[in-house]
Formats: C-alpha cells, structure tokens, sequence
C-alpha cells in the first residue's frame, strides 16, 4: 500500500488528518461552489422572483412586509429575502450577490456534514461524505440555483448536528442545544413549520434506539424561548397587518399545499417514480453506493445501541423520514430531495470508509457499485430531453443537447477510471477519478446553463426594451391563456428593468388566497389593454403568443417589433 494510501487509512495523527481533509473540502468546495456564480442571468420565475422581492426590501426599506412588482408577497417567510437583502447591500444587487447565500449554504452544508461524519463516526467518514456531497450533481445544480432549500438543508443538517452535541455529558451542552433551537428558528423562518421535522426524526430515534439520553439537548426552556422569540413576532406582526394572512399562509400555504390543493395551483407535481427516480440521479455519481450502506446485520431496537450503528440508524431516519414525508404530499419538486441528501452522503461515506480501511475486506460490492455508477449516465441520457421538456417546458438547442451528452461522458470517464483503481486498491486514485470526472462535468454543466438563458431569463428581454431610444414606456407582459394565476412570472421583467409591470389576462384570473388592496392591482383584461395600446402613451408587450392566433396582437393591429428572444417577442405600439 503505497504511502498517501496509508496516510488517508488513518495511519499518521488524527488531528492532522481532520485538518488537512478540511483543508481540502474547502479547496474543492469554494472554486465548485463560488466560480461563475454571476452567470446566467436569474431564471424566471423562481430565481428572479426571490432576487426581485428582496431587491424591492432595499429599494422601499420595509424588510418587513415581502413585495413583489409593489405588492404584498406572504408566501413564503421573510429570512431568505433578508440574505438576499444583505449581500445586495454588501455587494450591490447583482446576480452573483443574489446567489451567494445560497452557495455559501450548500459550502457550509458540507462543512456540518464532515461535523456530523466526525462526531457519530471518524474524520475520514466525515471527509469522503463531505466529498460525495461536493461532487453530486443535485447538490451542485441547487447550490447554484436561487431557491430557500439548500439555506433550508443547511440549517436543518446544523440543527442535527447542533442536538447531537448538546447530547453530551459534558458542561458545553447548553450553548450546542442554543444553537440547535437557533437553527431550528432560521429553517422555520425561511421555509415554514416543515423546519421543525429535524425534532420528528430524532423523536422518532430516540424511540427506536432506547437512547432518550442522546434527546437532553431537546429539553432546553432558554432553547424554546429563543426559538419563539425568532418566529413568533414575525408572524403575529403579518396576521396583525394583513388580513387573512393566517389563512393564506398556515392553510393555503402549508396544508393544502401538501395536499396538492392550494389555491390557486401553481406547481406541476412530479409523480411519485418520477421523483424517487430524480433522487437517485441527484445523487450521481454516488447513488449505487447507498447500497453498500444497508447494514449486515440490523441492531435489536428499544436498547441503547453503539455509537456507530446509533449513528447509522440515526442517518437511516433522517434521510428516508424526509423523503417519506414529501413523497407523501402531493406537491413534489426535484429540490425537495436536499434536505435528505446530507444524510445520505454520510451513509455513503461510513460505507466507503470500511472498505478503504479494510474493515470490509471485499471490495466486490464497491466495484459493483463503481461499475453501475460508469451504466446510469448512460442510461439516463435519452430520458433527459423529455424530462425536461415536460416538467421544465424546455426546448433544447443542439449545442445544448451536445453539452449534456459531454456531460455525460465525462460522468462515465470518471467512474470507468474509479473502476480500474479500486479494483487495484487504488482509493485515493479511484477517489480522485471520481472528483475530476465531476468537476469537469459541472464546468460543462454550467454551459448548458448558459445556453438556456434566452429561454428561461428576462434579461435579454429587458436589455431590447431599454435599446430603445425612446425608453419609458408602460410594459405588459401578456401570460398563456391557460396558465394559472403567478404573478411570479413578472418578476424577471421587474427585476432587470426596475419598474413595475402589468400582467394581461385575458381569461379573469381566479381569486388570489390573500386579498389584494386597490393599489395592488396590476392585472390587464383585454379591453384594458386594448384601451392602452391604441392610447398616446408608448407601450412595451412581451409574449410568447405574437401573431400565431392566440395572443392578444393579430394582423390588423398597429405594432411595432423590438426583437425576439427565444419563443418571446417584445412588440410596441409606437413605431
């Protein structure tokens, strides 16, 4: 066995080994996480809607009250806005300090993950989950995508951290369990009262596991205080102001959106296959190692267990706890698989770490897995376009469609090459093939996310509204007639132009679930616009429907073209 194999066997001092796979986590992490991150420009809806509402917090000081396009935006709590807020004040508002948060998130998700790795296991267990977390595909596409959950995924993975600690027989137990009910507070305020599943799972574990003495960081009175005194003003102060915010938001919002009944329904829900299959991809190219993970032989519950298969046990119920309670719910979306994934690397990493150290001595099931990680990419490949064009409504370009196939490739190159150096013993080589493959497959991943952004971002829209020599005028973005009442569909335009935007609907929208005041209202009927267009104020319409006989503009009408992007077309009605 050749010296770095013996070095990362555990051979030399543990202290210095913890330091130097740290060391090494951060110098993987901070160039995968942090390159690139200004570009492309903010997807719509979901990126641009969380970069506009708290770009428009800056904009009007009230960092209180969410607004979207100069209205009342309550879906959501306020922290992830207030990120937002701050790195734009830090920053400048910009795309890269939009995303920050969130990349900052998914570096410190693998840092809690290494923690949590290091206390129920060994620094090398920590470190290889660290490493599967880093090099996954679906943590790196979120981690790069402007949506709450990988902020929501770290903060749930500290507060397991946080509670195993306060576990402890030890005098540090009150500041940990503090730290729990903190983070506890941070996941309920950027998500919703699904924050406080972390205390279901290790209710539930404690249960199994007979180790109710491992919960002590659970019974803190200054813990519960502080976590009310984060969530409660919060949401008193919204029911107090805005009428009908209790109902909007605790039973539209949570319960019936679980129950794929929210009013009005804007989210496709991915079929329960669709969504275990969307998980095992996110965790290429690690998801045939979970296999390794089921353990030989499973611990006799309702006694208090070894600190490893407590571990293991606990891992099992935070991962598949999780992905139970969403695979429940009839509102399933790709990024709800984050919060689990954290779980599932350190199962993959413990499994990885007795084989490289010999405590599994066959290597049969890993190259097996190596194997099968080489056939998936490949497998996948033809399903992707489809997938995409159903549940994203994404057209491919060649180039697009080329970029994926090298994505792929490289995917396949790294786990063929892993094959090779495990089946000599190689880990650190075949660890190596692995990273490199990923590595360069993000790099190429993050072109095809610049070869979607004519499609999917309103930048290039608004960059031909403000190529007008004669700016200023009124926008309207005209919406598919059967789409659903989202007003987040706005939120680009709003974005990169600054100002507000009318929305023209030709059917009559349905009743939003929080009532709109006088001044909030921003929808267009058709005559309306009709009304406007033919007026002597200059008028910018974007649409996705120009002269194909369903948009709202047909031959006999008066326009002007200003460029077409992609599907969309902006058109005026001076010339």
């Amino acid at each position: 066995m050749s010296d770095c194999n013996a070095r990362f066997n555990g051979r030399s001092n543990p202290a210095l080994n913890d330091r130097w796979l740290v060391l090494l986590l951060l110098g993987l992490g901070l160039p995968i996480f942090l390159l690139g991150l200004g570009s492309p420009a903010l997807y719509d809806p979901h990126e641009s809607l969380y970069a506009e509402i708290a770009r428009e917090m800056v904009v009007r000081g009230d960092w209180l009250t969410p607004h979207l396009n100069g209205t009342r935006y309550l879906d959501k709590p306020p922290l992830f806005y207030w990120l937002i807020a701050v790195s734009y004040t830090v920053f400048g508002v910009s795309e890269f300090s939009a995303r920050l948060p969130v990349a900052l998130a998914g570096l410190g998700g693998v840092l809690v993950t290494w923690g949590i790795g290091r206390h129920l296991f060994d620094g090398r267990s920590g470190a290889l989950a660290g490493l599967v977390l880093t090099t996954s595909v679906g943590y790196f596409v979120f981690s790069r995508q402007l949506l709450p959950d990988m902020v929501f995924a770290c903060f749930t993975t500290l507060s397991f951290y946080a509670f195993l600690c306060a576990g402890e027989e030890d005098h540090a137990r009150k500041p940990w369990s503090l730290l729990a009910y903190l983070c506890l507070a941070l996941a309920v305020m950027t998500k919703g009262i699904v924050g406080l599943f972390p205390l279901v799972v290790l209710a539930t574990y404690g249960l199994l596991s007979g180790s109710f003495h491992a919960l002590r960081g659970l019974r803190s009175v200054w813990g519960g205080l502080l976590f009310s005194l984060l969530i409660v003003p919060w949401h008193l102060i919204m029911g107090w102001q805005h009428e009908g915010y209790f109902w909007h938001y605790f039973v539209n919002e949570h319960f019936l959106r679980f129950l794929g009944q929210r009013h009005p329904l804007d989210f496709i829900s991915l079929p329960l296959p669709i969504f275990s299959l969307v998980l095992f991809l996110w965790l290429l190219p690690w998801s045939p190692y979970l296999a390794l993970a089921t353990p030989r032989q499973w611990p006799q519950l309702g006694k208090p267990l070894p600190r490893e298969d407590a571990g293991h046990l606990l891992m099992l119920l935070w991962a598949s706890m999780f992905l139970l309670f969403f695979a429940l719910s009839r509102a399933r979306l790709p990024q709800y698989c984050l919060p689990a994934m954290p779980a599932l690397a350190l199962l993959i990493g413990m499994s990885l770490d007795k084989r490289y150290t010999s405590s599994i001595s066959s290597t049969t099931g890993l190259l097996i897995a190596t194997a099968i990680s080489a056939l998936l990419p490949a497998l996948a490949l033809p399903l992707l376009p489809s997938y995409l064009g159903q549940y994203h409504q994404l057209g491919l370009s060649e180039r697009a469609v080329s970029l994926i196939r090298v994505v792929f490739g490289l995917m396949v190159g790294g786990s063929a090459l892993a094959l090779l150096s495990f089946a000599r013993r190689r880990w650190l080589g075949g660890l190596a093939s692995l990273t490199v493959g990923m590595v360069a497959a993000f790099y190429c991943t993050h072109q095809v996310l610049l070869q979607l952004q004519p499609f999917r971002s309103s930048q290039g829209l608004a960059n031909l509204i403000a190529a007008d020599p004669r700016p200023g005028g009124r926008i309207v973005l005209e919406v598919e007639k059967d789409d659903p009442f989202e007003h987040e569909k706005i939120a680009g335009l709003v974005f990169y132009t600054g100002q507000s935007i009318d929305l023209l609907r030709r059917k009559p929208p349905p009743e939003p679930s929080l009532p709109l005041k006088p001044t909030e209202r921003f929808v267009l009927s058709e005559t309306e616009f009709r009304q406007l267009w033919t007026s002597s104020e200059r008028v910018y319409l974007v649409t996705d429907s120009f002269l194909d006989g369903d948009g709202i503009l047909d031959q006999q009408s008066t326009f002007a073209v200003m460029g077409q992007l992609g599907n969309r077309w902006v058109v005026s009605n001076r010339p």
